[in-house]
């Protein structure tokens, strides 16, 4: 991914103004993928879900029994999950509040939860301001986790969708994270799971139109176009796709005081 700061911003801000197309075209977050993040898949926790976009995690967190704090910089992300969240059961919505806010200068209280996920977003965020505040936000004991979906580059036809858009997702997330480690925090325990994603072609094409590169693309209508003409030719007789991703997770608790 580019360093050149203005290219980040204007990619970060990207995805607000195409959040609808974010939502119908990203991967889901499977149980295994979020229970193995939050350290205790059995017990009910208190999760804040950093960077949730429209919430294609917060939504699984909850419906797990989960009560989930989720938190983004974008009006137009979070006015989808506000939408599902409308459509709960009274007693389900009181298990998920919804803030605007940024990584760095975090809307929560001190010890306020378990656990905080941060799926596809962490490369965003000021890494040291964030840790801080992710640190302030734990409890005791608590668990952050890290996760990219990334397409697995050994399909023979990533090579011809790399070079249509100039770029894959997140490449540097694709390395295992295992050992990493992010400022004041334990070293990352890592996991790989395999993900499988059925899609039709429009549905494929709005995935790809909500990587950050491509939504701020000079060229992007035409990179779609080209897309779609792969998607095309991709499709079985059911006209889906399938996707098969690697979902690079990490886990770590706050590195205790010397």
């Amino acid at each position: 991914m580019t360093s050149d700061p203005s290219t980040i911003e204007v990619r970060r801000w990207s995805f607000g103004a195409a959040a609808a197309t974010y939502d119908r075209g990203r991967p889901e977050w499977p149980a295994e993928t979020l229970n193995w993040l939050i350290g205790a898949p059995a017990e009910r926790r208190e999760v804040l879900d950093l960077g949730c976009g429209t919430g294609k995690g917060t939504r699984g967190l909850v419906e797990h029994g989960h009560r989930v704090t989720a938190v983004d910089t974008s009006m137009g992300m979070l006015e989808v999950l506000r939408d599902w969240r409308d459509e709960l059961p009274d007693e389900r919505t009181q298990q998920l509040v919804i803030r605007q806010g940024s990584a760095e200068s975090l809307p929560v209280a001190d010890d306020a939860v378990d656990a905080v996920v941060c799926l596809q977003a962490w490369h965003w965020f000021d890494a040291q301001k964030a840790a801080a505040e992710v640190a302030r936000v734990l409890r005791p004991g608590g668990t952050l986790g890290v996760a990219w979906h990334v397409v697995d580059e050994r399909a023979p036809w990533v090579a011809e969708l790399t070079d249509i858009v100039d770029g894959v997702p997140d490449r540097e997330s694709s390395d295992p994270l295992s050992g990493r480690t992010i400022e004041g925090f334990e070293p990352l325990e890592g996991s790989v799971f395999p993900y499988e994603q059925r899609q039709h072609v429009q549905d494929f094409v709005d995935q790809v139109a909500s990587w950050s590169f491509v939504a701020a693309h000079e060229q992007r209508e035409a990179v779609l176009a080209q897309v779609r003409d792969l998607g095309a030719r991709l499709q079985d007789d059911d006209g889906c796709i399938t996707i098969t991703h690697r979902t690079f997770c990490g886990r770590t608790r706050l590195r205790e005081a010397q």
